[in-house]
């Protein structure tokens, strides 16, 4: 299946996220904060990112500007999830966005559409 990291510094909703994508046959990879995350999407290059907003070290929003920079890693796709609105150059930084509080449903069928819209990346 896919590689996936997950990004949320709430260890909860994180291990919840992570059980539930294992649970269907992915490899995911979790941080609890936005400096991990940044390392993980980096070392791992995963089909997907998940990245909460508001994290320690580097926000989600730093976190895939940082991404989207780096010539390795500016074709993965991310979902940024947020508790608060951000404006549109923000936002333009992410494949998709979703608000808080959202439905675990609504987050898995979310991540499926990204998956299949993306094929998955060369592996070296």
């Amino acid at each position: 299946m896919a590689c996936i990291v997950i990004a949320d510094d709430d260890v909860d909703v994180a291990a919840f996220i992570s059980y539930s994508l294992e649970v269907a046959g992915h490899d995911v990879h979790t941080a609890l904060d936005g400096v991990s995350a940044l390392e993980l999407a980096r070392r791992e290059r995963p089909d997907l990112v998940v990245l909460d907003h508001g994290m320690p070290g580097l926000t989600g929003l730093e976190v895939a500007a940082a991404l989207r920079a780096d010539p390795h890693t500016a074709g993965l796709r991310i979902l940024m999830i947020s508790g608060s609105t951000l404006g549109d150059e923000e936002a333009a930084v992410v494949d998709r966005l979703v608000r808080k509080p959202l439905r675990p449903r609504q987050l898995a069928t979310l991540m499926a559409d990204m998956l299949a819209e993306n094929p998955a990346p060369v592996r070296r």
